[in-house]
Protein backbone atom coordinates (compact mmCIF):
# COMPACT_ATOMS: atom_id res chain seq x y z
CA UNK A 1 0.00 0.00 0.00
CA UNK A 2 1.02 3.56 -1.24
CA UNK A 3 0.70 5.76 1.99
CA UNK A 4 2.96 9.02 0.58
CA UNK A 5 1.23 11.81 -0.20
CA UNK A 6 0.36 13.24 -3.67
CA UNK A 7 1.91 16.47 -4.95
CA UNK A 8 -1.77 18.17 -4.50
CA UNK A 9 -1.59 16.64 -0.22
CA UNK A 10 2.10 17.64 -0.13
CA UNK A 11 0.87 21.17 -1.12
CA UNK A 12 -1.55 21.57 1.32
CA UNK A 13 0.74 20.03 4.23
CA UNK A 14 3.25 22.96 3.72
CA UNK A 15 0.75 25.79 3.12
CA UNK A 16 -0.55 25.04 6.07
CA UNK A 17 2.99 23.79 8.43
CA UNK A 18 4.30 27.53 6.81
CA UNK A 19 0.71 29.66 7.69
CA UNK A 20 1.15 28.67 11.14
CA UNK A 21 4.75 28.29 11.75
CA UNK A 22 4.08 32.23 11.01
CA UNK A 23 0.80 32.73 12.58
CA UNK A 24 0.26 30.67 15.36
CA UNK A 25 3.49 30.92 18.31
CA UNK A 26 3.08 29.40 21.58
CA UNK A 27 2.28 32.95 22.59
CA UNK A 28 -0.35 33.89 20.03
CA UNK A 29 -2.13 30.23 21.07
CA UNK A 30 -2.05 31.73 24.69
CA UNK A 31 -3.54 35.19 23.96
CA UNK A 32 -6.31 33.75 21.87
CA UNK A 33 -7.29 31.47 24.55
CA UNK A 34 -7.77 34.30 26.93
CA UNK A 35 -10.09 35.93 24.44
CA UNK A 36 -13.25 35.94 24.97
CA UNK A 37 -14.40 33.73 22.54
CA UNK A 38 -11.29 31.60 23.64
CA UNK A 39 -9.86 31.58 19.86
CA UNK A 40 -8.82 34.28 17.47
CA UNK A 41 -11.47 35.28 14.13
CA UNK A 42 -8.59 36.74 11.96
CA UNK A 43 -7.30 33.26 12.15
CA UNK A 44 -10.75 31.41 11.85
CA UNK A 45 -10.96 34.33 8.57
CA UNK A 46 -8.12 33.03 6.90
CA UNK A 47 -8.60 29.22 7.39
CA UNK A 48 -11.91 30.46 5.33
CA UNK A 49 -9.81 32.16 3.02
CA UNK A 50 -7.50 29.33 2.29
CA UNK A 51 -10.45 27.31 1.65
CA UNK A 52 -9.80 24.82 5.09
CA UNK A 53 -13.08 25.12 6.39
CA UNK A 54 -14.74 24.28 2.77
CA UNK A 55 -12.14 21.03 2.54
CA UNK A 56 -14.51 18.56 3.39
CA UNK A 57 -17.37 19.69 1.91
CA UNK A 58 -18.41 18.43 -1.53
CA UNK A 59 -18.05 19.97 -4.89
CA UNK A 60 -21.89 20.29 -5.43
CA UNK A 61 -22.12 22.33 -2.18
CA UNK A 62 -19.18 24.55 -2.76
CA UNK A 63 -16.70 22.76 -0.91
CA UNK A 64 -13.17 21.08 -2.22
CA UNK A 65 -14.29 17.30 -2.29
CA UNK A 66 -11.41 16.79 -0.05
CA UNK A 67 -11.02 12.86 2.09
CA UNK A 68 -9.39 11.62 5.14
CA UNK A 69 -6.32 12.03 4.33
CA UNK A 70 -6.46 15.65 3.52
CA UNK A 71 -7.80 16.14 6.83
CA UNK A 72 -5.31 13.88 8.23
CA UNK A 73 -3.19 16.29 6.90
CA UNK A 74 -4.60 19.58 8.09
CA UNK A 75 -5.25 17.56 11.33
CA UNK A 76 -1.72 16.82 11.96
CA UNK A 77 -0.56 20.11 11.36
CA UNK A 78 -3.23 21.48 13.62
CA UNK A 79 -2.09 19.26 16.45
CA UNK A 80 1.65 20.37 15.98
CA UNK A 81 0.55 23.56 16.70
CA UNK A 82 -2.13 23.51 19.07
CA UNK A 83 -4.57 24.76 17.39
CA UNK A 84 -7.44 26.01 19.24
CA UNK A 85 -10.26 27.34 16.73
CA UNK A 86 -13.27 24.74 16.83
CA UNK A 87 -12.39 23.13 13.24
CA UNK A 88 -13.08 19.67 15.17
CA UNK A 89 -16.82 20.50 16.15
CA UNK A 90 -17.78 23.41 13.93
CA UNK A 91 -16.37 21.68 10.43
CA UNK A 92 -15.26 17.83 10.66
CA UNK A 93 -18.37 17.11 13.11
CA UNK A 94 -21.36 19.87 12.73
CA UNK A 95 -20.55 20.33 9.28
CA UNK A 96 -20.80 16.63 7.97
CA UNK A 97 -24.06 16.01 9.59
CA UNK A 98 -25.32 19.49 8.23
CA UNK A 99 -24.07 17.89 5.08
CA UNK A 100 -25.05 14.50 5.04
CA UNK A 101 -28.55 14.94 6.34
CA UNK A 102 -30.01 18.46 5.29
CA UNK A 103 -32.67 19.35 3.07
CA UNK A 104 -32.17 21.37 0.16
CA UNK A 105 -33.29 24.77 1.96
CA UNK A 106 -31.59 23.60 4.99
CA UNK A 107 -28.23 23.39 3.39
CA UNK A 108 -28.85 26.78 1.09
CA UNK A 109 -29.77 28.33 4.12
CA UNK A 110 -27.01 27.36 6.71
CA UNK A 111 -24.02 25.50 4.74
CA UNK A 112 -22.79 29.36 3.16
CA UNK A 113 -22.33 30.73 6.46
CA UNK A 114 -20.69 27.44 7.79
CA UNK A 115 -18.10 27.50 5.02
CA UNK A 116 -17.49 31.06 4.68
CA UNK A 117 -16.94 30.93 8.65
CA UNK A 118 -19.41 33.30 9.22
CA UNK A 119 -21.24 30.82 11.34
CA UNK A 120 -19.90 28.23 14.22
CA UNK A 121 -21.75 25.19 14.66
CA UNK A 122 -21.66 22.85 17.66
CA UNK A 123 -22.59 19.22 18.24
CA UNK A 124 -24.63 18.42 20.93
CA UNK A 125 -24.57 14.58 21.69
CA UNK A 126 -22.80 13.42 24.85
CA UNK A 127 -24.88 13.12 28.29
CA UNK A 128 -24.57 12.34 31.68
CA UNK A 129 -25.46 8.65 31.60
CA UNK A 130 -22.48 8.18 28.12
CA UNK A 131 -19.45 10.22 29.91
CA UNK A 132 -18.13 6.41 30.34
CA UNK A 133 -20.14 4.32 28.00
CA UNK A 134 -22.27 4.83 25.56
CA UNK A 135 -25.77 5.15 26.47
CA UNK A 136 -29.02 5.43 25.59
CA UNK A 137 -30.06 8.94 24.39
CA UNK A 138 -32.28 10.45 27.38
CA UNK A 139 -33.18 14.21 26.08
CA UNK A 140 -36.84 13.35 24.47
CA UNK A 141 -38.26 15.42 21.03
CA UNK A 142 -42.10 15.37 21.51
CA UNK A 143 -43.88 16.50 18.59
CA UNK A 144 -46.16 18.64 19.45
CA UNK A 145 -49.19 19.73 16.38
CA UNK A 146 -46.85 21.14 14.06
CA UNK A 147 -43.93 21.71 16.34
CA UNK A 148 -41.20 20.11 18.22
CA UNK A 149 -40.18 20.46 21.99
CA UNK A 150 -36.78 19.16 23.28
CA UNK A 151 -36.54 18.58 27.10
CA UNK A 152 -33.17 17.16 28.56
CA UNK A 153 -29.37 17.71 28.96
CA UNK A 154 -26.37 17.73 26.90
CA UNK A 155 -22.88 17.14 28.39
CA UNK A 156 -19.12 18.67 27.21
CA UNK A 157 -19.95 20.27 24.00
CA UNK A 158 -17.44 21.89 22.20
CA UNK A 159 -17.50 25.27 20.76
CA UNK A 160 -20.64 25.80 22.68
CA UNK A 161 -19.17 29.40 23.97
CA UNK A 162 -19.18 30.70 20.06
CA UNK A 163 -21.50 28.34 18.68
CA UNK A 164 -24.91 30.10 16.98
CA UNK A 165 -26.19 27.18 15.76
CA UNK A 166 -26.40 23.36 18.05
CA UNK A 167 -26.96 20.19 16.56
CA UNK A 168 -28.97 18.23 19.31
CA UNK A 169 -29.74 14.79 19.38
CA UNK A 170 -32.48 13.62 20.62
CA UNK A 171 -34.71 10.43 21.62
CA UNK A 172 -38.26 10.60 19.46
CA UNK A 173 -41.41 9.57 21.64
CA UNK A 174 -45.04 10.01 20.93
CA UNK A 175 -46.92 12.25 22.88
CA UNK A 176 -47.31 11.06 26.63
CA UNK A 177 -45.06 7.11 25.62
CA UNK A 178 -43.52 5.20 27.20
CA UNK A 179 -39.69 4.84 25.61
CA UNK A 180 -40.31 1.50 23.67
CA UNK A 181 -38.09 -1.45 24.11
CA UNK A 182 -36.47 -4.27 21.88
CA UNK A 183 -36.81 -7.96 22.13
CA UNK A 184 -34.08 -7.89 24.44
CA UNK A 185 -35.31 -5.11 27.12
CA UNK A 186 -32.71 -2.69 25.45
CA UNK A 187 -34.05 0.85 25.02
CA UNK A 188 -34.78 1.31 21.54
CA UNK A 189 -33.93 5.12 21.44
CA UNK A 190 -30.84 4.15 18.54
CA UNK A 191 -33.83 3.36 16.09
CA UNK A 192 -35.86 6.41 16.74
CA UNK A 193 -33.16 9.39 17.19
CA UNK A 194 -33.61 12.53 15.61
CA UNK A 195 -31.37 15.79 14.97
CA UNK A 196 -32.43 19.67 15.16
CA UNK A 197 -30.97 22.77 15.13
CA UNK A 198 -31.33 24.94 18.23
CA UNK A 199 -30.36 28.52 17.53
CA UNK A 200 -28.40 30.03 20.08
CA UNK A 201 -30.50 32.28 22.37
CA UNK A 202 -33.93 30.26 21.80
CA UNK A 203 -36.03 29.93 24.99
CA UNK A 204 -35.69 27.82 27.35
CA UNK A 205 -32.04 26.84 26.34
CA UNK A 206 -29.32 27.30 29.05
CA UNK A 207 -25.37 26.76 28.84
CA UNK A 208 -23.38 26.40 31.63
CA UNK A 209 -19.89 27.04 30.19
CA UNK A 210 -16.34 25.69 32.31
CA UNK A 211 -12.26 26.01 30.75
CA UNK A 212 -11.12 22.31 29.41
CA UNK A 213 -7.32 21.27 30.99
CA UNK A 214 -6.02 22.40 27.50
CA UNK A 215 -6.85 25.89 27.62
CA UNK A 216 -10.51 25.29 25.38
CA UNK A 217 -13.72 25.30 27.21
CA UNK A 218 -17.27 23.21 26.42
CA UNK A 219 -20.42 23.84 28.34
CA UNK A 220 -23.47 21.47 29.81
CA UNK A 221 -27.00 22.06 27.85
CA UNK A 222 -30.41 22.00 29.65
CA UNK A 223 -33.36 22.10 27.19
CA UNK A 224 -36.15 22.33 29.04
CA UNK A 225 -39.59 22.54 26.91
CA UNK A 226 -37.29 23.87 23.66
CA UNK A 227 -40.10 24.62 21.35
CA UNK A 228 -38.71 24.19 18.13
CA UNK A 229 -40.79 24.40 13.90
CA UNK A 230 -40.66 21.34 12.04
CA UNK A 231 -38.06 22.66 9.78
CA UNK A 232 -35.75 22.55 12.49
CA UNK A 233 -35.41 18.99 12.54
CA UNK A 234 -32.49 17.42 10.70
CA UNK A 235 -33.29 14.57 8.61
CA UNK A 236 -36.50 12.61 8.47
CA UNK A 237 -35.20 9.02 8.94
CA UNK A 238 -34.00 7.72 12.31
CA UNK A 239 -32.00 4.96 10.92
CA UNK A 240 -30.66 7.21 8.49
CA UNK A 241 -29.84 9.47 11.33
CA UNK A 242 -28.18 6.99 13.53
CA UNK A 243 -25.83 5.99 10.64
CA UNK A 244 -24.42 9.56 9.86
CA UNK A 245 -23.90 9.90 13.47
CA UNK A 246 -21.85 7.03 13.66
CA UNK A 247 -20.27 8.10 10.24
CA UNK A 248 -19.84 11.68 11.48
CA UNK A 249 -17.79 10.38 15.05
CA UNK A 250 -15.85 7.98 13.52
CA UNK A 251 -14.61 10.76 11.30
CA UNK A 252 -14.05 13.16 14.29
CA UNK A 253 -11.83 10.45 15.90
CA UNK A 254 -9.41 10.03 12.96
CA UNK A 255 -9.49 13.49 12.78
CA UNK A 256 -8.11 13.55 16.80
CA UNK A 257 -5.70 11.00 16.34
CA UNK A 258 -4.26 12.78 13.47
CA UNK A 259 -4.17 16.21 15.73
CA UNK A 260 -2.37 14.16 18.88
CA UNK A 261 0.13 12.69 15.90
CA UNK A 262 1.07 16.22 15.16
CA UNK A 263 1.40 17.37 19.04
CA UNK A 264 3.87 14.24 19.56
CA UNK A 265 5.80 14.84 16.42
CA UNK A 266 6.20 17.86 17.72
CA UNK A 267 7.21 17.07 21.23
CA UNK A 268 9.40 14.81 20.28
CA UNK A 269 11.37 17.34 17.69
CA UNK A 270 11.52 19.82 20.31
CA UNK A 271 13.35 17.44 22.99
CA UNK A 272 15.64 16.26 19.87
CA UNK A 273 16.77 19.69 19.34
CA UNK A 274 16.94 20.60 22.85
CA UNK A 275 19.46 17.56 23.66
CA UNK A 276 21.49 19.15 20.88
CA UNK A 277 21.79 22.48 22.30
CA UNK A 278 21.61 21.24 26.06
CA UNK A 279 25.44 21.01 27.61
CA UNK A 280 25.96 19.24 30.86
CA UNK A 281 29.43 18.83 32.03
CA UNK A 282 30.44 20.48 28.63
CA UNK A 283 29.06 18.31 26.56
CA UNK A 284 25.52 18.19 24.59
CA UNK A 285 22.81 15.87 26.36
CA UNK A 286 22.58 14.10 23.04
Amino acid sequence: MDLSLTEEQLLLKQSVERYLAERYRFADRERFCASPKGWDEKVWDDFARFGWLALPFSQANDGLGAGAVELAVLGQAFGSALVVEPYLPSIVLAGFLLEQLGSESQLQRLLPGLISGKSIFAFAHDEPASRLAPAPLTLRAERQDNAWVLSGNKTMVAAADSADYFLVSAHVVAAHAVPARTKAGADASAAETALFIVKTGTAGLELKRYGLIDGTSAADLKLDGVTLGLEQRLGEDCATTERAIKSAIERALVFAAARATGSMRAVLDATVAYTKTRQQFGQPLA
